[in-house]
């Protein structure tokens, strides 16, 4: 097939709207493990992971002294060192009000516990604001109970959805007396049109603040759609399925709310398949980072274009802790790797590993690259004189006079699949002097750290060869060396393994070189080797023409390259029996031009 994208043919504005994912529960905020992955989200590069949504933040709080009687005392501790994580990773919640703190509430028909927890979620907001500032709070999204249609956490939402009703409005409360530019929406509902999801749309749309008289606000609608149910079996996600209810919700909305029907919406759950902790190989591999852009794209198609939906958010729940199998960005491996404790409502984790490695599964490459992508659309035309391959889809972009981007897939969404489609990508119109074209994969030759492990018998215990072979595979992976754009036009042949994601990244020559790192920071970790393992992470670079990081270990003897792999995120994880020393990190564009050297750090 033959694809032409030129330069000047621009479609308008292409919104990142996929830049976020979740897990649960808020606990886990405090472990190793997730500071780690919390880490990681918050170095790829162009705030290309802005939002994270967690359960249970709530559960961190104590509340002592008497809430009901409007004298409560808080510590507010677990829930600040939580939140630190987040920010201090320029990350930003996507704050579910959800949790019990010291399982003070139990009934949300009970007006003196409304009224009670109106003062919760203000005082709450008050700390916020005060911790944070406005402009970082304001730039959150808060959002009610999680999947309150199935009793998730609280079971009286499931049966009575007029107390689901009651809690919001005393969120929406308690939100208004702290600070009214603060934005709240939900219901974050599980099922499509539930009961409890068109109750809640009535409310908001002809009923009154049960606490103040005044309109319901909603500032978002959020719902979770998924692509199938688990039941411990590789089920064929139906993405074509999460667009229709999708879509059914929208419709629902214009033709019985049409005045709610300009409100954003969310799916702020979007996962092919339910059931985060059951074992699904194609997690593991190059299929899932297809299928996660094949799902961008259909909304960006079909709902965002399709039906001009004010789309807010599209979020995957891939933010979990687990193996290969589960549904995670990471594999996290280490002696006893594959045993898992679930919570009581059978959705929070803790791998029982005091040593661990994190390792970058497609799913978390793909996020990578989608960073890649520019902030205005480009027309992407399929040649009429060949069929078109329904597998194959993808969107072009550029960013300005300086970059253009195209993304293609190749994938059908029954995991188990193979084959090749051979794709002749034509750029026209190019307005640069000194370019260069940078080519990234993610298949099964390329990004495919599980190929590795799997080919070494899928040891629990990683020896120090195995985990260099796994750090050689993980992460983004140039096709080829990046070469050289000498005319305004562009042809590239293509060949697309099925699945497989491909970006192509053409970029002029920026005047200067590249920009020095910033906020060179370093987190020491136990490791499984014998030493100190240590997570260093900085400022990512805005400009889209850095080919790799270089991170290096300074001393007298002169400096020492500890990366050999290319590096698009602004974090590196380092293992040595000995870390003291002294430490920088420089970047390196296509053109090889070199930054200075970040200002050092000294580990003692």
């Amino acid at each position: 097939m033959r694809l032409d994208v030129d330069f000047t043919r621009t479609i308008g504005e292409f919104d990142h709207f996929w830049r976020s994912t979740g897990f649960t529960p808020a606990k886990l905020l405090r472990h190793d493990d997730m500071r780690q992955t919390i880490a990681y989200l918050g170095a790829v590069p162009n705030d290309g992971i802005s939002h994270v949504r967690i359960h249970f933040l709530l559960d961190l709080v104590r509340i002592g002294g008497d809430p009901l009687e409007g004298t409560p005392r808080y510590d507010w501790s677990k829930l600040d060192e939580g939140l630190d994580v987040l920010v201090e990773n320029g990350l930003r919640p996507f704050f579910e009000l959800m949790g019990n703190p010291s399982d003070v509430f139990d009934d949300f028909t009970d007006h003196d516990q409304l009224r009670a927890w109106r003062r919760f979620v203000r005082d709450l907001g008050d700390h916020l604001t005060s911790r944070y500032g406005i402009d970082e709070v304001e730039s959150w999204y808060f959002e009610s109970w999680n999947e309150p249609d199935i009793g998730f956490g609280w079971e009286q939402f499931a049966v009575d959805p007029d107390a689901f009703c009651a809690y919001y409005d005393a969120c929406s409360a308690g939100l208004q007396d702290a600070n009214p530019t603060l934005t709240l929406g939900g219901p974050g509902t599980a099922r499509t049109r539930s009961p409890l999801f068109e109750r809640f749309l009535e409310h908001c749309d002809t009923g009154t603040n049960c606490l103040t008289g005044d309109e319901v606000r909603l500032d978002f609608v959020s719902v979770h759609e998924k692509g199938a149910s688990s039941n411990r079996e590789d089920l064929t996600p139906d993405t074509s399925g999460i667009v229709a209810r999708e879509r059914e919700a929208i419709e629902y909305i214009r033709e019985r709310h049409p005045d709610l029907a300009g409100r954003p919406f969310a799916n702020n759950e979007c996962d092919p398949q339910t059931g985060w902790n059951e074992i699904h190989t194609w997690r593991a591999r190059p299929y899932y980072a297809a299928i996660i852009t094949k799902i961008i794209d259909q909304h960006r198609r079909e709902l965002v274009d399709g039906t001009e939906t004010p789309y807010v958010l599209l979020s995957n729940d891939n933010g979990f802790l687990g193996t290969w199998g589960n549904r995670t960005h990471f594999a996290r491996l280490g002696e006893g790797e594959g045993e898992i404790e679930i919570d009581p409502n059978g959705a929070g984790t803790r791998p029982t590993l005091d040593e661990f490695e994190l390792v970058k599964k497609p799913s978390y490459t793909v996020m990578t690259l989608l960073s890649l992508l520019g902030d205005t659309g480009l027309e992407l035309r399929r040649s009429t004189e060949e069929p078109a391959t329904p597998t194959v889809g993808g969107f072009a972009t550029r960013r300005g006079e300086k970059s253009v981007t195209v993304l293609l897939y190749n994938v059908r969404d029954r995991p188990a699949t193979d084959g090749e489609t051979d794709v002749t990508l034509a750029l026209e119109n190019l307005p640069f002097d000194d370019g260069i074209v940078a080519h990234y994969r993610i298949d099964d030759e390329h990004a495919n750290p599980f190929a590795v492990w799997d080919e070494a018998g899928g040891p629990t215990r990683l020896s120090a060869d195995l985990r260099r072979a796994l750090r050689a595979s993980h992460g983004a992976e140039l096709l080829a060396e990046p070469t050289p754009v000498d005319d305004d036009r562009v042809e590239l042949s293509v060949e697309l393994p099925l699945p497989s994601v491909s970006v192509v990244h053409v970029r002029d020559r920026p005047g200067e070189p590249p920009a020095t790192p910033t906020g060179l920071r370093a987190d020491p970790y136990r490791g499984i080797a014998a030493g100190t393992d240590v997570m260093f992470t900085w400022d990512a670079n805005p400009a889209r023409a850095v080919r790799t990081y270089e991170v290096f270990r300074i001393d007298d003897g002169g400096r020492e390259r500890l990366n050999d792999r290319d590096l698009l995120t602004a974090g590196y994880y380092h293992t040595g029996t000995d870390s003291t020393g002294t430490y920088a990190v420089r970047t390196v564009d296509y053109w090889s031009r070199t930054s200075e050297f970040s200002d050092p750090i000294t580990l003692e």
